[in-house]
């Protein structure tokens, strides 16, 4: 939803960049926060073990770098379709009917997400198996994938759908 004023020339790239950027540093802090948490206090309680964090962890950063952007991009994709489709619901249930649906495709398939997925491969870190270095080529590249997918090819084929159904300025004038 973010780009769309961009795209209108409402606003910048520039300020498009410092919301993105708030956001994302605002999601991975919570992320950091929240896993270092639950990988201390799961394991104290009986929960899970860190075995079970580094085969979640190790599930997402086990792959080629290329591998990562496209299936980021995927889940881009569906973040940004996610976004259209709840904007369009009528109803909350609708809502969260849609979430579930679309949100819950990205982890049953396994699709790299920048922030859901930091939270799993940050895991595997304050276990001890899964290195700094790992997760941060993890988080470039599912950023990436993510930004493109939800803003290329969402807000883009939105925004033409938009200017495609907005008429004509001779047809404005006739009526």
């Amino acid at each position: 939803m973010a780009v769309l004023p961009v795209l209108s020339g409402e606003a910048s790239v520039r300020e498009l960049a410092e919301v993105w950027g708030i956001v994302w540093i605002g999601n991975i802090a919570g992320a950091l926060g929240f896993s270092a948490l639950i990988a201390v206090f799961a394991p104290q309680f009986g929960i899970a073990d860190t075995g079970s964090f580094d085969e979640i962890a190790t599930a997402l950063t086990d792959h080629t770098w290329w591998v990562v952007l496209v299936s980021a991009v995927l889940a881009g994709l569906l973040m940004g379709l996610l976004t259209w489709l709840v904007g369009a619901a009528k109803e909350t249930i609708s809502a969260v009917v849609i979430i579930i649906l679309v949100a819950g495709s990205i982890g049953f398939v396994g699709l790299h997400h920048s922030i859901a997925g930091s939270v799993e491969v940050l895991f595997g870190v304050f276990g001890g198996n899964v290195s700094l270095a790992a997760f941060l080529v993890f988080l470039l590249w599912a950023t990436v994938g993510n930004a493109v997918g939800g803003s290329v090819f969402v807000a883009i084929l939105k925004y033409a759908h938009v200017v495609r159904s907005e008429p004509e300025p001779d047809e404005e004038q006739s009526d």
